[in-house]
């Protein structure tokens, strides 16, 4: 679906944090989002086993500007964040 480069862009955002967010085990983060006319991502929820984690991506991304060039406004999109220690 091409949605590559906004998985890729949002990875990078969340990996600047990247090391608070290891634990034990591996962990996947699906976040929830959309993006509005200011090429924000605009978080409506974030799911995985552990919940803090899920916060912390969702505070981090929250009101992001991304440059993904193909984004449609207001289009509900789903990306995986995977996180492995």
């Amino acid at each position: 679906m091409g949605n590559e480069q906004l998985v890729k862009e949002i990875t990078e955002l969340v990996k600047n944090e990247y090391p608070k967010f290891l634990h034990a085990e591996p962990q996947e983060v699906t976040v929830h989002f959309q993006i509005n006319a200011k090429n924000e991502l605009v978080v409506f929820d974030t799911t995985g086993k552990d919940e803090d984690t899920c916060d912390k991506v969702k505070e981090v991304l929250n009101f992001k500007q991304v440059k993904y060039d193909q984004a449609t406004p207001l289009k509900p999109y789903v990306v995986q964040i995977k996180f492995t220690k």
